[in-house]
């Protein structure tokens, strides 16, 4: 009965050491929302856009798991490093959404590129409601057709880019 007992604790063990490695970001979010994040070059604007994002995760949706990517790729951001929106491939979307995912993620890549300098934040929005409508059509299996709060943020996001972009209001 002891050795029973033995593998039994040992493998709960196992298991609870294995599920802290997926959670390993999660310790990363509450430093990152305890930052304060100013200036206006797009790395920074970028930063803020995922902490905002980052706090509707752990406190509205009480998702500490995707608050914490959203916080890393925050963290990357204020390090100079370059951050491109997450591309379909890296969440579980349905297979149906992937064409609609990347076809808007084409079209963004290629504004903020040629914007990112001269409208850092009105570039910055958009990609992080980009990466939260990848995030929610993987949290639920209403697909990315489905029009919820974070696609109308990047649906909304979008047009203000444009318009900034070819100088009309």
């Amino acid at each position: 009965m002891k050795a029973l007992s033995r593998v039994v604790a040992a493998g709960a063990m196992a298991l609870s050491l294995a599920g802290c490695v997926g959670f390993s970001n999660t310790f990363a979010v509450s430093p990152f929302l305890d930052r304060k994040i100013e200036g206006t070059d797009f790395n920074m604007c970028l930063a803020a856009a995922y902490q905002r994002r980052t706090k509707v995760e752990a406190t509205v949706d009480s998702d500490y798991v995707h608050a914490g990517r959203f916080a890393q790729r925050g963290e990357a951001a204020l390090r100079g490093e370059a951050v491109e929106p997450w591309h379909a491939s890296e969440w579980n979307v349905a297979a149906e959404d992937v064409a609609a995912l990347d076809s808007a993620r084409a079209e963004l890549v290629a504004l903020v590129a040629a914007n990112r300098d001269a409208r850092p934040c009105e570039c910055a929005q958009p990609q992080v409601a980009y990466d939260g409508w990848l995030e929610q059509s993987h949290d639920n299996d209403l697909g990315a057709g489905f029009i919820g709060p974070v696609q109308k943020d990047f649906v909304a996001a979008e047009p203000l880019l444009l318009r900034a972009v070819k100088n009309y209001d």
